[in-house]
């Protein structure tokens, strides 16, 4: 990565990261496979320069285990600024340069922290393009996508243990898109959760999307769009501070505009596809 960029692909975005050592390029390259490899970088949404690891941590580390913390802050000069213990920068949010220092701990590898903070670019670059990055798994079944989403614990990596004959595009972070004049389409992306499976590697059309509940039986159920866009927009994974200046919500709503959006009561077994595309299965609530 010092000699030439590291050229990470999320569905149509490209993101570059220059500099950083030989080694943690070969730890990204094995991390994000068939989606990142050496490139000059030209046509990079985002270029992103990689400091060498001399800081200290950039945040108090806790007395013991704890989920990662984040801190995302947007600047008046429209710069998006992330810091966790072990990374720290910056990068225009509508794409352009940023910067990225690492720090000397033990509490986040550096190819792990590197994918968080390209995880919260792809995010900030993608609503200012035509899509959204969603907390969910998404599955692509006879050619038509389908996004499960919902906070960590609702089953998302579950889903795609059940996917039953389906194709995995992922299991923790999906990119929905739509190009000018086009229907919205579910892409892959490089951030995996738990899910060692194969995965499928082409978008396909969004079909539906449902917000995963827990139940004792397969249920679809219809919501209000309103409650539906709220559930998309509570999982929309590193914005906070792009709801104080950005039309989020209508953007949701054009961008998922012809998508059927429904609440999915489902159990840890398979019998939720019988629902999902049969009315007269398992579905209630308002048309």
């Amino acid at each position: 990565m010092s000699d030439r960029a590291l050229i990470v692909r999320v569905g149509p975005i490209a993101i570059a990261l220059a500099g950083g050592s030989r080694d943690l390029a070969a730890a990204l390259e094995a991390r994000f496979g068939r989606y990142a490899g050496a490139g000059e970088g030209g046509g990079a949404a985002l270029r992103i320069d990689v400091e060498p690891a001399l800081a200290e941590p950039f945040l108090e580390p806790p007395a013991g285990p704890q989920p990662l913390e984040v801190r995302i802050a947007l600047r008046p000069a429209g710069t998006v600024s992330y810091t966790t213990r072990a990374a720290h920068g910056e990068f225009e949010r509508n794409g352009g340069t940023g910067r990225l220092q690492l720090a000397r701990t033990d509490w986040e590898p550096h190819d792990r922290a590197v994918e968080n903070f390209l995880r919260a670019a792809a995010a900030w670059l993608a609503i200012g393009r035509g899509g959204v990055v969603v907390h969910a798994a998404s599955v692509a079944l006879a050619g038509r996508g389908y996004l499960f989403f919902g906070p960590s614990g609702a089953g998302k990596s579950t889903v795609c243990s059940l996917a039953r004959g389906g194709a995995v595009l992922g299991d923790d972070i999906a990119l929905v898109w739509r190009g000018s004049g086009e229907d919205p389409r579910l892409y892959e992306t490089p951030f995996r959760g738990s899910w060692t499976g194969p995965w499928l590697g082409e978008s396909v059309p969004l079909r539906a999307a449902f917000r995963l509940v827990h139940g004792d039986a397969p249920r679809r159920i219809a919501v209000p769009r309103a409650l539906g866009l709220a559930d998309l927009a509570a999982v929309l994974p590193f914005l906070g501070p792009a709801y104080a200046c950005e039309p989020v919500l209508e953007h949701v709503a054009a961008l998922f505009d012809g998508v059927p959006l429904y609440r999915l009561e489902f159990r840890k077994d398979d019998s939720f596809w019988e629902v999902l595309e049969d009315p007269g299965r398992g579905a209630r609530g308002p048309a």
